[in-house]
């Protein structure tokens, strides 16, 4: 049974998230895609590992027990892939980087039953790049 003392502390600091994560994981009814807006990048990703871990853990609790929870903790699943902008090059998210999203998510996941696609900061995406990629979000 799914319970949502896997968040600690992020259930006072992005309560509305946890609330939504929580109901869709207990009624083990998740949607297509999710958009996560936060104001702590580092919290953001913290609450982004923990939900991604219970998309893809076999029995939907991320309690360890399965093989799927395990390798995403090592940081190996194969269905967990994260993007995000190269400061270094620029601050903004390449198209080339959302094409590879695009065409990434065509495929099916490898060991799992969902594959997670995470994009950080999307706020950093130019306009070419998030009408590509809303256009995908709206087809699931």
């Amino acid at each position: 049974m799914f319970s949502s003392d896997i968040f600690g502390d992020l259930k006072n600091l992005e309560p509305v998230a946890v609330d939504l994560i929580t109901k869709a994981a207990k009624n083990n009814k998740f949607s297509h895609a999710y958009l996560l807006p936060g104001k702590n990048l580092e919290v953001t990703n913290q609450l982004v590992s923990v939900f991604a871990k219970i998309l893809l853990c076999d029995s939907k609790t991320a309690n360890d027990n399965c093989i799927n929870c395990q390798v995403f903790d090592s940081g190996q699943h194969p269905d967990f892939r994260k993007w995000k902008p190269d400061i270094e090059k620029s601050k903004y998210i390449k198209i080339e980087q959302v094409q590879e999203i695009i065409s990434e998510n065509q495929r099916y996941p490898i060991t799992s039953k969902h594959k997670v696609l995470f994009l950080e900061q999307a706020n950093m995406l130019r306009t070419d790049g998030s009408n590509a990629l809303l256009k995908t979000i709206e087809e699931p």
